[in-house]
């Protein structure tokens, strides 16, 4: 299912928007306009569009969940909500939902989607109308970016096959898709911090002929949330007349999940975290990236690293851990692990991790202004307009070297 999106205020090319999935399961794609409006709305606010304008009938439900969902975003940057209209030429109703009712969950085989399914799993009667059925597994999220090499999609194809295997032994059919939205803004930065979680909204809107209700793995939980595109004031924004919308298991820690999903072997030999680009040809975690290093920690308190097949560390070095990089997120994500290491007999890597936190403290202070430095490059924005900081780059300029 496509439709072409012209861009009316933005000066940016056209393009055609698709979903896909595979051919036999072609009847599982339903023609929503409600999955373009999700798809196509955050972008069309971020380039200054006073509209968007869609050639069918869009859900309610959808348009006044879209104007929170807007005004969210907006509040994290300390602006007001954006006057987008919504405009649908075959009015506002509601869809139907699909009977039976059929729950759905995207399905990554990474911590957050892992333990979303094995929740569902244990607590859930598998008669139960909140039964997860389908696990979603999409190329053009993750993989298949618009700079995508042959190599990730090699890496996607490795990760469906097993996922397939783990959906079968699970009773829930693994429904792999495909979609561009990424075309519509290439920056990474903003896919992750204002639009992923829309993106993955659309794609359980294009599937509304089989699924009725959605579960979005939380990627923080609740004690540490901090502004991110999948989010619990925004996720069930997107949801229609027709798509319950969760944002799930955000009432645990990272390490809380890990230790669920260690405990479940059929899900633990499958765990595959990495997101270094381009992936490693030959494994399925390369060990040393952000995510992979703090699963990597997680799995060593819980003394199960060495059992990981997918991981072929056995421990973790100090020399790793030095080597980490300031990410989003990475205060809320390490300041768990520092106690466990300790009490795991691991102060060499405690001690290091201390050192990340302060650093990446400083660093958010500094980027938040919150700092000295800050406080007098806010004063200068604000009262001089940006003159002292002008006039401090001209002497460092004519310095002597």
């Amino acid at each position: 299912m496509a439709a072409d999106v012209v861009w009316e205020d933005a000066g940016r090319p056209p393009r055609t928007v698709w979903f896909e999935t595979d051919a036999n399961l072609a009847g599982s794609l339903s023609a929503s306009p409600d999955a373009f409006v999700a798809g196509c709305i955050v972008p069309a606010v971020r380039h200054g569009e006073r509209r968007i304008r869609i050639d069918g009938a869009v859900c309610p439900e959808l348009r006044e969940g879209l104007r929170g969902a807007l005004a969210v975003l907006a509040s994290w940057r300390g602006a007001p909500p954006p006057p987008i209209a919504i405009e649908a030429a075959g009015g506002f109703r509601p869809p139907r939902r699909r009977e039976p009712p059929r729950s759905a969950a995207f399905f990554s085989g990474g911590v957050d989607s892992l333990f979303t399914i094995r929740m569902n799993l244990l607590e859930i009667p598998r008669d139960h109308p909140a039964a997860i059925r389908d696990g979603i597994l999409i190329l053009g999220h993750d993989f298949g970016l618009p700079d995508s090499n042959a190599l990730e999609y090699e890496r996607f194809e490795r990760r469906a096959a097993s996922l397939s295997e783990l959906a079968q032994e699970c009773g829930i059919d693994l429904v792999p898709m495909r979609f561009n939205l990424r075309e519509l803004d290439e920056d990474l930065d903003f896919y992750i911090h204002d639009f992923f979680g829309a993106a993955l909204a659309a794609a359980g809107h294009a599937l509304t002929a089989r699924i009725s209700e959605l579960s979005i793995p939380s990627s923080y939980d609740l004690g540490h949330l901090i502004p991110c595109a999948s989010h619990p004031l925004l996720d069930p924004n997107y949801a229609s007349a027709a798509l319950a919308i969760r944002h799930d298991g955000a009432g645990r820690t990272r390490l809380e999940k890990l230790a669920v999903v260690a405990a479940w072997p059929e899900g633990f030999r499958r765990l595959q975290t990495c997101n270094w680009r381009p992936p490693p040809r030959d494994r399925s975690n390369c060990g040393a990236c952000e995510k992979c290093l703090r699963t990597a920690v997680g799995l060593l308190v819980l003394g199960r690293l060495a059992e990981a097949e997918t991981f072929r560390e056995s421990d973790v070095t100090p020399e790793a851990l030095r080597a980490l990089d300031y990410t989003t997120g990475f205060e809320e994500f390490w300041e768990e692990l520092v106690d466990p290491l300790r009490r795991s007999g691991r102060e060499d890597l405690a001690a290091i991790v201390e050192e990340k936190l302060a650093a990446a403290r400083r660093f958010r202070r500094w980027r938040d202004e919150e700092d000295g430095k800050g406080l007098v490059k806010r004063f200068d924005r604000l009262f001089l307009g940006g003159k002292l900081t002008a006039a401090v780059r001209v002497v460092r300029r004519l310095r002597p070297r």
